[in-house]
């Protein structure tokens, strides 16, 4: 192979990579953003203000999970996503259920 087809052929690939980085980044803004408006399954039952914390929550984990790797993304990356987030969500309400929060507390004293 030619010098000039080979550096040819090397833009093409770089030029194909980047095509496929940048798609794979507007699915990921697609699925969070669709994941945010919609919120969390109606199963949940969230209050309003619920809902804003699950919000931030979302938006929390997704940082997180992309600072730590940069997976590449394929068709089931949003379902892994939602599944892992449902995973984590439950557990940081279940351990916010254990501790109850001052609010709470100081209302439990006062009824007392």
């Amino acid at each position: 192979m030619s010098r000039t087809t080979h550096a040819r052929k090397k833009r093409i690939d770089m030029a194909a990579r980047e095509r496929q980085r940048e798609k794979r980044k507007r699915r990921e803004e697609k699925f969070i953003l669709c994941l945010l408006v919609v919120g969390p399954p109606p199963k949940m039952g969230l209050t309003l203000s619920e809902f804003e914390q699950w919000k931030c929550s979302v938006r929390d984990y997704w940082l997180r999970l992309h600072i730590a790797t940069d997976p590449p993304m394929n068709s089931n990356t949003p379902y892994q996503f939602y599944n892992s987030f449902m995973k984590w969500y439950d557990r940081e309400k279940r351990e916010a259920q254990k501790m109850p929060d001052i609010a709470t507390k100081v209302k439990l004293t006062q009824a007392v």
